[in-house]
């Protein structure tokens, strides 16, 4: 008889190494799988914390540039109301510092001119 070794047993261990060593080849290309994975997910988390700060970044920028021109708006309407009575008529001015209502002063003003008096 031949040796002592069943050609069905071997033909079932040859089968057996052979499933191990496809497994073991498989291996890699799961850990690959899985790094690539992994980066990608870190790329992803990466991304959306950039978008995240700049976002904020542009909200805090828009809100401090809305309260700077704010200001400057006040402070344009405040000089623009002391501008307006600095460059006010001086018959104006004269007539408030002389206590004679506006219309009054206009109508001696025009008298006193030679011009006609014009009714208001």
């Amino acid at each position: 008889m031949p040796s002592g070794r069943d050609p069905l047993a071997a033909l079932f261990g040859l089968s057996d190494v052979e499933r191990a060593l496809s497994a073991e080849i498989q291996r890699p290309g799961d850990l690959e799988s899985w790094a690539a994975s992994q980066v990608k997910q870190a790329v992803a988390a990466a991304l959306g914390a950039a978008e995240e700060k700049l976002a904020t970044e542009s909200r805090r920028h828009a809100d401090e540039l809305r309260s700077r021109f704010t200001s400057l708006e006040h402070g344009l309407g405040a000089s623009l109301q002391r501008l307006s009575r600095l460059e006010a008529p001086p018959r104006k001015l004269l007539a408030t510092a002389l206590q004679v209502p506006e219309q009054e002063f206009e109508h001696q003003a025009a008298v006193v001119a030679g011009g006609s008096s014009v009714a208001a």
